[in-house]
Order: C-alpha cells, then structure tokens, then sequence
C-alpha cells in the first residue's frame, strides 16, 4: 500500500523522486495521504476559479480566496490552513512554480473595499 501512495504523489505532485521517510508507522503515511487527499479535493475545486492554474493546485482547510479569478498558479501551488488571499488587484497575484503560501498568512495587494487598488504581485519560482 506504501507503494502505491508514494507512486501517486509521485505522479499527481509532480515529483520526480518521492519516499516517505523510512521512520514513519504505516498509520503515519495514510494520514499525511489522507491529509493530501483532501487538499487535492480543495485544490480542484478552487483551480476551476483561478485566472491560470498549470498544475498540481493543493488547499488546506480554512483558505479563503476573494477574487480568485485575479489568480495565476504555476505548477505545484500549494495554500496551507487558514491562509487569506485578496487577490483584486490591477494586474493580480502570479505565482510561479513549486509556489507554498505559508498556514495562516495573509496576502493583499489592495483593500477590501474596492478603494486603492494595488499593482498586485509577483512570486517567483520556488517560494514560500
């Protein structure tokens, strides 16, 4: 069973060479598997809404995300629990590949009431 979860993060995640670490419990892996499962679930619902989504889209539980059709996600974007996105903006939020907004962070570019527009903003590849 080990095999098969590796094999499909493996393949849905994007990673070329993926192993849970050797001292986790079997009990362990189906819960960081299950924990992923439903973040998949979130992601495909939420990627539909995004202005561009290339790849693999992972929501924890507890994200909101206004606008979320002012979004772009690279491949491998991940949002973890209870993060905020308002991404109403002129040129909206771009985020490369391999993109993680941190749990419970806060990301935006322009107020909440339609008032001050921001630029936007720009994540590069490979930030958290």
């Amino acid at each position: 069973m080990t095999l098969s979860i590796e094999q499909f993060i493996e393949r849905f995640g994007k990673h070329q060479s993926f192993e849970f670490d050797e001292k986790l419990s079997r009990r362990d892996k189906l819960s960081l598997f299950s924990q992923f499962a439903g973040w998949a679930v979130r992601g495909v619902r939420y990627r539909v809404q995004f202005k561009q989504a290339n790849g693999l889209v992972l929501i924890g539980s507890g994200v909101k995300i206004r606008y979320p059709h002012h979004l772009r996600a690279g491949k491998n974007f991940i949002i973890e629990d209870g993060a905020e996105i308002m991404a109403l903006s002129i040129e909206g939020i771009n985020c490369g590949d391999n993109v993680t907004i941190g749990a419970y962070s806060s990301i935006m570019p322009s107020s909440y009431y339609g008032r001050n527009l921001g630029t936007g903003l720009t994540i590069g590849n490979n930030s958290n």
